[in-house]
């Protein structure tokens, strides 16, 4: 906007350097643990989990060398979220199938259940998302020739 002084902005990218990273690592922690239960869960630790994806979303988009920034558009993880809808939607019931009909549990559901989901993601995504969107693209407004 203007209204950021060079100082100011160089103290905030110094400080992304240090901040994001340290973020992200909380962020991760927090994931993997995150069977915290109690008031201070909802008082406070959801509070420092959005301050940190605050701090993550920002260094992405301000930072000139965010490392997180690098590392988003890598090629596979950029695939993976054009696809992250479709193992969404099919990971539920694959994971269902093999929790409650196959009785598995623990990491037999992940190593069964993922490479499953992502396969149907894969076959539904090429196989029918990205043809029906072609497909949408011929019928659209702006495909249509103006005649005056």
């Amino acid at each position: 906007s203007g209204r950021v002084t060079d100082g100011a902005k160089h103290f905030i990218h110094k400080s992304f350097v240090v901040l994001a990273p340290l973020s992200l690592i909380c962020l991760v922690a927090f994931s993997i643990s995150g069977n915290l239960v109690g008031r201070g869960l909802y008082y406070y630790a959801f509070t420092l989990v959005a301050l940190m994806a605050a701090a993550l979303i920002l260094d992405v988009m301000v930072s000139r060398q965010s490392r997180l920034k690098s590392l988003l558009e890598m090629k596979w993880l950029v695939w993976l979220g054009s696809v992250s809808y479709g193992l969404y939607l099919w990971h539920w019931p694959i994971f269902f199938v093999v929790t409650y009909i196959y009785r598995w549990s623990g990491w037999t559901v992940i190593l069964v259940g993922l490479p499953l989901a992502l396969l149907a993601t894969v076959l539904s995504y090429y196989g029918m998302e990205k043809p029906i969107l072609e497909w949408k693209k011929r019928f659209s407004p702006a495909s249509i020739p103006m005649t005056k």
